[in-house]
């Protein structure tokens, strides 16, 4: 019984460290797509919009979805 409880706690404590790292990436990556989203915006701003501005803004929200998923 003892080594059950054992091997019970060690998987949750896996479980929790697994979570607490897909947490930590998802952070991670959304500070840089926030600058990337802030200097497109910007860069409309200056130049106006174009295909290229349109395309980073469609690939950001991709991105945006994909971490919203993890």
């Amino acid at each position: 019984g003892a080594s059950f409880n054992q091997m019970v706690e060690a998987i949750n404590q896996m479980i929790s460290r697994q979570q607490r790292l897909l947490s930590d990436i998802s952070h991670e990556l959304r500070s840089p797509l926030t600058l990337l989203r802030m200097a497109q915006a910007l860069a409309v701003r200056k130049q106006g919009e174009s295909q290229e501005f349109t395309r980073i803004d469609t690939e950001a929200q991709r991105l945006e979805q994909m971490i919203g998923k993890l």
